[in-house]
């Protein structure tokens, strides 16, 4: 809810990142859930991130596509503000930082998922996939060492003390 006592900067909240003297700006909301405001400061935060993260990605490699992992530094919180039920944060960083955000591809998954799909094996090419042997069960249940009876007790198949009548 925006009202007079409402900081400009909470009306662009929802804008992305952007240029603001020699700083990269960017803010976020959050919700307030169960009273808890530093949860909702948080959540402000990781959102006002990514609009950095991605402000640097567009700024750096605009003709790219896929998905990217991008590493920013040195973000500053500016200013936060607590609204009627959501906290507003403004976060900064400085212009040459956002230069120096590393960014990398993240990687195509590992071979024909459409191929290994229809033949029923979903590991990766050259890692063989190996079946349990049927009589897996028949060994282990010999391997298991007898269970000991107590003088007035039986036991049931599963192994449960059952008492005498």
């Amino acid at each position: 809810m925006v009202d007079a006592r409402t900081p400009k900067w909470v009306g662009h909240c929802d804008d992305g990142a952007q240029v603001h003297r020699d700083r990269v700006v960017a803010c976020g909301a959050g919700d307030i859930l169960d009273g808890d405001v530093d949860y909702a400061v948080n959540i402000a935060s990781t959102r006002a991130k990514d609009k950095l993260a991605d402000f640097s990605l567009k700024s750096q490699q605009p003709a790219l596509s896929g998905k990217f992992h991008v590493e920013i530094r040195n973000t500053k919180l500016d200013a936060r503000w607590v609204g009627q039920g959501q906290v507003y944060v403004l976060l900064s960083m400085d212009l040459e930082e956002n230069k120096q955000a590393k960014i990398t591809q993240e990687p195509e998954p590992a071979g024909d998922l459409d191929k290994q799909d229809k033949q029923g094996n979903l590991a990766p090419k050259g890692v063989e996939v190996s079946e349990t042997p049927k009589n897996a069960e028949k060994i282990e249940q010999k391997d298991q060492p007898k269970q000991q009876k107590h003088a007035g007790e039986e036991k049931d198949d599963t192994g449960l003390k059952k008492g005498l009548e």
